[in-house]
């Protein structure tokens, strides 16, 4: 009985990792895809001869400002 326990309590250990790693990949697609939708509507009138230095200077400004407000909300 003692060994049922024991192995009922490392499949719940192995099943919360598992769970947690998932949520943690799907809340980093989100924030993949909010970050190219930002960077699209941001990109979407450049000529193709400016695309590269805007892309980048955007992407920069889309971090700093998502750095910003976690830190605010960590602050908090």
């Amino acid at each position: 009985m003692i060994g049922f326990i024991q192995m009922k309590r490392e499949e719940w250990k192995f099943k919360r990792q598992l769970y947690k790693s998932l949520n943690l990949f799907a809340d980093n697609c989100e924030e993949l895809l909010r970050m190219s939708k930002k960077m699209s509507a941001a990109l979407k009138d450049i000529p193709p001869g400016q695309l590269y230095e805007d892309f980048i200077s955007n992407l920069i400004k889309i971090i700093h400002e998502d750095n910003k407000k976690k830190a605010g909300f960590m602050n908090e």
